[in-house]
């Protein structure tokens, strides 16, 4: 008697039924979206990262249910490039790398945030929420589609920084749902993404602070580049981003964006001094210890 396909939830990325086997749904795999590429470079498999929870988690862990189609998708049409970019390609990148490195950051965000569905608040607490709500994840159709590749129109901001290669392991990763941040870095990359901001921090639209520009800064140590991070957050934090999409149904069945609009609200720029107090201020929770005077200052 044979068995009945096991049931593997949803495709992180179309949202489809997953089973065990190709028959009866779309067949389940994994989708490590800190790539398997990245734990060979910075030996990462055995190491861990830390939750909001307090708790550790190995990055070997970090992956979300892919289908097979999807999973072919993605490795295609940006893993592969985002990869070569990183390890092969010096910036500054054309806007056509930019856009694909923006789309490969909006994957990992969205593979963060389905991933903190299934990790409790408490470890100890078998009653305990997760750290994220599964109704975001149900409401996120606009990111499931810049993944997907589906919209076209400038969606995220990104910043891309020269790195101090031989500072610190040469790798960190952090990310922010308050801010919709992702931070990457590897080796002498360092890549800041405002994922869902229509681009209007990148374009100058909100009130960012000038230590942003990719242009001001020198090679940034490890310190340095979580400070970077900070200053992102501080300018997500001026600014409200809202978005109003229109969608039409495509051949498959699937929904389709018709037409997208990203509408900023925003409070006047604050005050250097302010921000500066911000920034710090969000520093803490991602770097230890940081001092002002460990931020690498333009040369």
């Amino acid at each position: 008697m044979s068995k009945k396909p096991a049931d593997r939830g949803l495709c992180f990325c179309c949202q489809k039924p997953l089973t065990s086997a190709t028959v009866g749904g779309d067949k389940f795999t994994k989708e490590h979206y800190i790539p398997q590429w990245l734990f060979k470079r910075h030996g990462l498999r055995q190491q861990t990262m830390d939750l909001p929870s307090k708790a550790e988690i190995a990055y070997g862990h970090l992956w979300v249910p892919c289908c097979e189609a999807c999973n072919g998708q993605l490795n295609t049409e940006i893993e592969e490039r985002a990869r070569v970019l990183i390890t092969s390609v010096p910036p500054p990148w054309s806007e056509e790398d930019r856009q694909i490195m923006k789309r490969w950051l909006a994957k990992v965000y969205l593979g963060v945030r389905v991933r903190a569905t299934t990790l409790p608040l408490d470890q100890k607490d078998p009653t305990s929420p997760t750290i994220a709500d599964q109704r975001e994840i149900d409401e996120a159709v606009l990111l499931r589609m810049v993944v997907q590749g589906l919209v076209t129109v400038p969606h995220s901001s990104l910043f891309v920084y020269e790195c101090d290669p031989n500072d610190g392991d040469g790798f960190d990763f952090f990310s922010s749902d308050v801010a919709n941040l992702v931070l990457v870095r590897s080796g002498s990359v360092g890549l800041a993404c405002m994922v869902l901001d229509g681009q209007l921090i990148e374009t100058g639209m909100t009130p960012a602070h000038p230590l942003l520009s990719e242009a001001t800064l020198g090679p940034l140590n490890a310190v340095s580049f979580r400070m970077v991070a900070a200053y992102a957050m501080a300018a997500c934090a001026a600014a409200d981003v809202s978005h109003d999409a229109i969608y039409v149904s495509g051949t498959d069945g699937q929904p389709r964006p018709l037409s997208v609009r990203f509408t900023p609200h925003w409070t006047s720029g604050p005050p250097a001094a302010q921000v500066r107090e911000m920034a710090m201020a969000m520093a803490e929770t991602v770097a230890a210890d940081v001092q002002w005077s460990d931020f690498n200052p333009p040369q």
